[in-house]
């Protein structure tokens, strides 16, 4: 108890201040117009976040319960890996397709002008919340140093990569392109330490289907989009539900695990409405 409240304050300075200096930079940079491109764009993309932030919550609870008794943690990581991209991985290749749809539809279409950023920042936060799972289960497991330095080493590097990039090359597309550098470098010191510490690299078959699910939703999306005139909400949202219908379907096909999980959870609850009905 004593290491995770050392731990944990320092840690929350750091990771709030690291999410914050990306707007400073902007700002600083390329000005207010750029940072409501950022601001906005990151909008589309945080729901993906509940998610794998509701499925972390879960992780940390059972990690600690489990680390308290001596029991073994791997299997719960691998589960929460599996599912905390399931909507962040689509919609980076949703962004892909339709950036600037999506910046118009959103936000107005003075914010088209953010369709770069979009698609920038929709890739590295599909790195940064594969991160989540790591974190919590060394969190759990009485590791919190770890994740300390981990973040420490972020912010230390970000920082100079991001003024660099941000000065020389592009005031807004520097800094998302620094910040997407250090969140892929990070994942991969993730997976090294899970090798280290918590029986080897995690990277279960499930998420290789869900790659698999979102280009295929990719490539259909861009096959109808230029026979939809995208000039309004109604047909940008079509397209949405279209893809969305595209991936899961995809998913159910590519993916056993998948069709397990939505049997376990579509036919209990079936059964309670056919209960409730009667």
């Amino acid at each position: 108890m004593f290491t995770f409240a050392r731990y944990s304050v320092p840690t929350a300075v750091v990771e709030d201040f690291y999410k914050r200096v990306d707007v400073i930079l902007i700002r600083l940079f390329a000005g207010e117009s750029a940072v409501g491109f950022y601001e906005t764009a990151l909008r589309i993309v945080t729901p993906a976040q509940q998610l794998s932030g509701s499925i972390s919550n879960a992780l940390g609870v059972k990690v600690s319960g489990l680390t308290s008794i001596g029991q073994e943690i791997r299997s719960d990581i691998v589960n929460a890996v599996i599912y905390t991209g399931l909507l962040a991985i689509p919609m980076f290749f949703g962004a892909l397709a339709m950036p600037a749809a999506l910046m118009q539809t959103f936000f107005g279409s003075e914010f088209a002008g953010g369709a770069t950023a979009l698609i920038g920042i929709a890739l590295f936060f599909v790195f940064y919340i594969y991160q989540d799972p790591f974190a919590t289960a060394l969190e759990g497991s009485d590791r919190p140093q770890i994740v300390f330095r981990l973040r420490l080493f972020a912010l230390v590097v970000h920082l100079p990569l991001a003024l660099l990039l941000g000065n020389y090359w592009d005031g807004l597309l520097g800094v998302i392109g620094a910040t997407l550098a250090v969140e892929v470098v990070l994942l991969a010191i993730y997976q090294a330490v899970s090798h280290r510490e918590l029986g080897g690299i995690i990277f279960p078959k499930p998420v290789v289907a869900q790659l698999g699910s979102a280009v295929v939703m990719y490539g259909l999306i861009m096959l109808i989009k230029p026979m939809v005139p995208l000039v309004s909400w109604v047909p940008v949202i079509a397209l949405i539900v279209f893809g969305a219908g595209a991936y899961f379907l995809s998913l159910v096909v590519m993916s056993s695990h998948f069709r397990l999980t939505l049997n376990n959870v579509l036919v209990p609850a079936l059964g309670r409405i056919r209960t409730r009905i009667r």
